[in-house]
């Protein structure tokens, strides 16, 4: 990634009125609708609010506000957005309840139809998160509780295990469910029944975890109050002993999410400063500082929100942030755009076919960009005929040189190398 980042830019402000209230957020960045539904191609971001007359909102990338519903509850506390087009809303609170509605699409706006509600059988919802590519959606705060968007008046799975998680994550790698605890552990639960991994321990306060999204078969960033940013390799990791690194940045009051950046070695977030605010990229290697952004907003919105943005993911040729202002009550869409490192792009499929020399194209669909070998996806290696990334075979955790042939394998999984 070049340094300085080549442009920044606001793309859309969204301002609450009357009694709404941005409360605890809990929003994520959905992939984009295909242009067949919109007149105008654009992701969609679901979040909660606290109450007030939108308790759950979609807004796009523009900072438009797309369609919102107010329930008879107020005060949402998670949300999520289903590639199926579903929007799932849940509450914490005494009258917990779960809701799902279908996001219908006309032209370039959305309307919300109900067409399921149910109460959780105890009060779970403060978290959330989908699992791409099925029709699961997992709740959480004194526990976790699967849902299915087939049938989400009932509970899936739940386990009232882990207390006071602040996220959910799942790790693929493990086939497992993360708890993101803010203290004393993180409980890593089988997917299939919710049964116990692993429980490593730390000793201080968290506010976010996050996987490498690079290598998450081994590392794992965390931000808290004390020690900034930390590193642990979630394969060794049994206790404090074991955190790799830590570092502190200051001035901060709050440390506040933690984002991969794209297919890049980098970390990003933005702390909860009273003056100031700055938007900090963070080495995955060391945890050096590689660079830090300003934000361009008024004086009466200094103090971001604690809880967002909750992604930075690329659409198209941009890396979206999202930040909402704690006093102002509002909703803002930044992007950042960087080096593809490409030479040769197709200007009607916008598929790049040729890279700077060293770089490998990490996809071979629309937007792809390239990547050097320190910056390739873990259980990744090159394609000589396509000169592009692919995955390793069946059993393979490293085969970065050649996607074909094994250097290291899954040996937890009883896969080892015959010469």
């Amino acid at each position: 990634v070049q340094s300085p980042y080549p442009a920044t830019a606001v793309t859309g402000v969204y301002t609450a009125t009357g009694n709404e209230t941005f409360g605890f957020v809990n929003f994520r960045q959905q992939e984009p609708i295909p242009f067949t539904f919109f007149a105008d191609n654009y992701h969609l971001v679901p979040f909660s609010m606290s109450s007030g007359t939108k308790n759950g909102a979609i807004f796009s990338t523009d900072g438009t506000l797309r369609a919102w519903v107010n329930p008879v509850h107020s005060g949402i506390s998670a949300c999520v957005l289903k590639e199926s087009l579903i929007f799932g809303l849940a509450r914490d609170g005494d009258d917990n309840w779960k809701g799902f509605y279908k996001v219908q699409v006309t032209g370039n706006i959305t309307s919300l139809l109900l067409f399921t509600m149910a109460r959780f059988t105890q009060s779970t919802a403060y978290r959330s998160a989908e699992e791409r590519n099925t029709n699961y959606v997992y709740y959480g705060k004194h526990g976790l509780v699967k849902l299915s968007t087939d049938n989400p008046s009932a509970d899936i799975l739940t386990s009232f295990g882990p207390s006071d998680i602040v996220n959910l994550i799942f790790d693929s790698s493990r086939d497992a469910v993360i708890c993101g605890q803010s203290a004393e552990s993180l409980p890593i639960l089988n997917k299939a029944d919710f049964s116990t991994i692993k429980n490593p321990t730390f000793s201080s306060s968290v506010f976010m975890w996050i996987l490498d999204n690079l290598n998450n078969h081994d590392f794992m960033f965390a931000t808290n109050y004390i020690q900034f940013v930390t590193r642990w390799n979630i394969k060794r990791w049994s206790n404090d002993a074991d955190k790799l690194v830590a570092v502190n940045y200051i001035p901060i009051t709050q440390a506040n999410n933690i984002l991969n950046f794209g297919p890049y070695q980098y970390v990003v977030t933005i702390p909860k400063i009273y003056a100031s605010p700055i938007t900090l990229f963070i080495s995955k290697l060391d945890l050096s500082l590689a660079d830090q952004l300003s934000r361009a907003i008024s004086t009466a919105e200094l103090e971001p929100l604690q809880g967002s943005p909750f992604t930075v993911e690329r659409y198209e040729d941009r890396y979206y942030l999202y930040f909402l202002g704690i006093w102002s009550q509002y909703f803002k869409s930044y992007y950042i755009t960087a080096n593809d490192y490409c030479t040769t792009r197709n200007g009607f499929t916008q598929i790049c076919e040729v890279c700077d020399t060293g770089h490998y194209l990490t996809t071979i669909e629309p937007w792809n960009i390239c990547a050097p070998l320190d910056e390739a996806e873990s259980g990744k290696g090159i394609d000589d005929v396509t000169s592009s990334y692919k995955n390793c075979l069946t059993g393979c955790q490293d085969c970065l040189l050649n996607y074909s042939k094994c250097t290291q394998c899954d040996v937890g999984a009883n896969y080892y190398l015959l010469t």
